[in-house]
């Protein structure tokens, strides 16, 4: 698929997901999306926004799980891939340039590889990742809509609540690959560190911004 009648989306529409504790400790996702026809007249990427251990993979499988329901071929699996270059929290730290151009990297191949299952006949990816700057943002609309002509959806999930964080961490973060060769306790300082320095750079969906695909914000 090259150049289509769907090039360029000016405006970027998004939504913000806030996470609230009940009594069970339970998350839920209530999702609920129109016909399938409004929805499949040109390829779509869904990017997840937001600080580490915010429920953003658990929401983007709850979306892919339910556009594969109602018909719309989806794939929710696209994310940054592990690199052997992690070493602990200092991987993440803003001043850490080296690591930054890797993680960069990772983030246009993870979107080269949205594009090219967009175009052998896919519908709607989920590109499940923090995308927590304004810059970054830019990035994924200048791939995704101005090269590729796809339509682009941010999906931002919000959780300020530390009991919910710091369960999210335990649950899925202590287990994952960055950390196999931690114990559970150093895994959880350590990722705790980790969104300390994504907190030193992030920048919520802001309308203005985000709709327009900017970049920098001050």
């Amino acid at each position: 698929m090259t150049s289509t009648d769907h090039r360029k989306s000016d405006k970027v529409p998004f939504v913000r997901f806030f996470q609230r504790r009940n009594s069970q400790f339970q998350r839920k996702v209530s999702i609920r999306i129109g016909e399938r026809a409004n929805y499949v007249n040109s390829p779509h990427v869904i990017a997840m926004v937001g600080l580490p251990a915010r429920g953003k993979t658990y929401i983007s499988k709850k979306l892919s799980r339910y556009l594969n329901w109602i018909g719309i071929n989806t794939k929710g699996e696209y994310r940054r891939q592990v690199t052997t270059a992690y070493k602990n929290h200092d991987f993440f730290r803003p001043d850490n340039k080296e690591a930054m151009v890797i993680r960069t990297q990772c983030a246009i191949d993870a979107m080269k590889d949205v594009c090219e299952w967009l175009e052998s006949g896919g519908e709607v990816a989920v590109f499940d990742a923090t995308n927590s700057t304004a810059d970054r943002r830019k990035l994924i609309h200048e791939i995704v809509c101005n090269q590729m002509g796809f339509k682009l959806f941010f999906v931002e999930s919000v959780c300020d609540d530390p009991q919910i964080i710091e369960q999210n961490i335990i649950e899925v973060k202590v287990n994952s690959p960055d950390y196999q060769n931690m114990n559970k306790e150093m895994a959880l300082r350590d990722f705790l560190q980790r969104i300390e320095h994504y907190e030193e750079r992030y920048q919520p969906l802001e309308e203005k911004t985000e709709r327009e695909g900017g970049g920098s914000q001050t």
